[in-house]
Parts: structure tokens; sequence; C-alpha cells
């Protein structure tokens, strides 16, 4: 697969004027910072040009950090890898210091930076500023406006359900022609265009459009993102005689959402008691500061578990208690037995009930009901 890359401008913070990006403009002699991430298994070259009018300034690229992004796992047999880039303009584009990026004069500058890895996979992504002077109203762009990225990634597998569409425009987007007409979600298993709300930001410079299912998708099911040529540009094109265009071709990506598995309580982090009766009960509490989703499993002898289910394909246990003795045997002298299992959302306090036996002639049964508070 290509490399996932992560260009973004940022302001410099304490300059004179607390100058900052609207609509993709900003005054000319503004020092910015341009940090670089790409994700990958193994990275090869990476490269940074910067076109202004006629001219292209090749930009400097030093690797300062390294840190693994994904791990090994079953499903992911290498590693991926984050990748941190440093550049290091020169004149006339340098700032105060040679890492930040100064426009000197007024105009449109656009970042290209392409990424290669070492197995020959190529990734490519634009980004465009326009310098104004003081006081001036920011001209336009003149052509068609291009998508510069869209995530999920076309044929992208295994994504959260509850992941948002991200599109990333070369230019401003007028607002009115951004709508559920021309930017869609549709369920191929289905045929039905999902329920989304769109949202409109500008993001170091880069105008980004969001579209935000109402309702998470489907596990399973491949999904096509749609943007049509009714979207159009913000400004007016001094080429078209000041016409307002449309993009550059209509866009569909497509991508398939993760599909959870099913998980046998009596294997690896849930094991239970060697004969016992296993799983009894089971509920679900979601935690709304952090968002993840827990399932709380009383299993008879064997104790009860937390289980983090917030990917539901990746489930791990977070805790677990048992105080049968000897534990983890078939026929313990006490068994205590977790049984019933629930959770109020509202207050977070999690109920299960216990059946204490002791194996003895002259010993008897108990009953519990355990409180505990998860929500703290």
């Amino acid at each position: 697969t290509p490399p996932e890359i992560s260009i973004n401008l940022k302001v410099v913070p304490g300059q004179d004027n607390s100058p900052q990006f609207v609509a993709g403009t900003i005054p000319v002699g503004t020092d910015i910072e341009v940090p670089i991430e790409i994700i990958d298994q193994e990275m090869g070259a990476a490269i940074l040009t910067v076109t202004y009018n006629a001219s292209v300034y090749a930009v400097q690229l030093s690797q300062t950090g390294y840190s693994i992004y994904q791990p090994v796992t079953a499903d992911n047999p290498a590693a991926m890898g984050k990748n941190i880039y440093q550049p290091s303009f020169s004149a006339p584009i340098a700032g105060s210091q040679t890492r930040y990026f100064r426009p000197g004069m007024p105009g449109t500058y656009t970042f290209i930076l392409s990424a290669t890895d070492a197995a020959g996979n190529s990734e490519r992504q634009s980004v465009t500023v326009r310098a104004v002077s003081s006081g001036e109203i920011p001209g336009p762009i003149d052509g068609q406006p291009v998508v510069d990225k869209i995530l999920p990634e076309d044929k992208a597998a295994d994504i959260m359900v509850s992941m948002p569409i991200v599109v990333a425009f070369s230019e401003p987007i007028n607002g009115a022609t951004l709508n559920a007409n021309s930017f869609r979600l549709i369920d191929l298993a289905t045929g039905a265009q999902v329920a989304a709300d769109i949202y409109i930001s500008i993001n170091g410079g880069m105008m980004t459009a969001t579209l935000q299912p109402r309702t998470n998708l489907a596990y399973g099911h491949e999904y096509e993102i749609v943007l049509t040529r009714d979207i159009k540009d913000s400004n007016p094109n001094p080429s078209q005689n000041g016409e307002f265009l449309p993009l550059d071709q209509e866009y569909r990506y497509r991508f398939t959402t993760k599909t959870p598995d099913i998980y046998d309580l009596t294997a690896g982090g849930f094991e239970l008691t060697p004969g016992g009766r296993g799983g009894a009960n089971i509920a679900l509490y979601t935690d709304r500061e952090s968002g993840r989703a827990y399932s709380y499993v009383t299993a008879e002898e064997a104790g009860w578990r937390a289980v983090d289910v917030t990917d539901p394909t990746m489930p791990f246990v977070t805790y677990k208690e048992n105080h049968s003795q000897p534990p983890d045997t078939a026929t313990p002298n006490v068994a205590w037995r977790y049984r019933g299992a629930a959770v109020d959302q509202e207050t977070g306090i999690l109920v299960l009930t216990e059946w204490i036996y002791w194996n003895c002639a002259e010993c008897g049964n108990f009953g519990y009901v355990s409180f505990y508070d998860v929500g703290r």
C-alpha cells in the first residue's frame, strides 16, 4: 500500500499582529511551520517542493523522529511506522529560522510532497496557500478546484464503523454547493445513501469537508464516497470570464468496514474454570468522557472480567477477579460464583450478583450483591 502523507501548515505563535489563516490566506511575511508525517512499513524517499508563479523551490527534508504507529498483530504481520520530517527552507522562502516557511511576496504558493516507500509505492499530496499584503482582498486561484485527499482512502479495508469521511480541497469551496446531493456516502450492500451531516473547516490553510454519519456504519459493508462536479470554487476565475468552476472531475472512492469476529470465552484471556459452567451474563457500558466501551462478563466459578470492546474486532481483558479456592480448578473447595451483571449508564454503577458455596458438610451457601463504580 502507498504511504500515508500528512502535511500541515501552522502559524508560528508569538508574531506581531497575531496573523492567522483565513480561508486559505495568510499575510505576507508570516512565519509558518510545516510539520510532515509519513506512515508506512518501510520508507524510502520523501521530496518536498514549493512553487510560486514560475519558480520551483526544492526543500531539504531531514527525518527527525520515528515511532511505531501500528504494532505487529495477528492481522497486521508488519509494523507500520510514523516517520517525522522537518523541512529546511532557503531564500527567498525561508523564515526567521530555516525550519519556517515565510511568503515574502503576495501570491499563491503550492507545497507538493511526494513519498515513495522501500517497495516502490508512491503517494503525493499538495497544499495551496495564498499570501496577501496587509489590507488586500485575497485574489482567486485561477482554475478548477481539485480534491487533494480523501479519508478513508480508496479500497481501504477494516475501517472503523464510527469513522467520518474527510475530504481536503486544493482551494476554498462554495459551501452552498457542498451538500447531501454533491457529497454522498452510499451503502453498496443496500444501495441506500447514508444519512449524515456535512461540516466545513479550514485546517492549516487547507479547506476540508467532513461527512459525519448520524449513526455508526454497518459492519462488513462496502461503502462508496461520491463527490460530484456540482461542487464549485468560491472565487471567480479570470481565465473563464469570472465564472465559478466545478471540481476537475467526479470522485468515487470505496472502502470496507471491519467485520467483528466471534470470540470464544474459553480461549486466551477469557479462560474459564475447567469443567465450570462458563459465561453466565454480560453487561455493556460506554464511558462518555473517553468514548470507550466495556463489557462486564460474569463467569460463575471463574469470577468476572472487564473487557474493552471499543474495537469489537480486538477485545481485550482489562481486569479479572476470581475468589474461588483453589482458583482455576474444576471442583474448588470454595465456589465463588459470579452470576448476574448490570450497569447503570447514567451513574456508571456496576452490579454483580454472587453465590458462594463451601464444599463441606458443615458449610452453607451465601448470596451477595456487589456494587462497583466503573464510571470513575
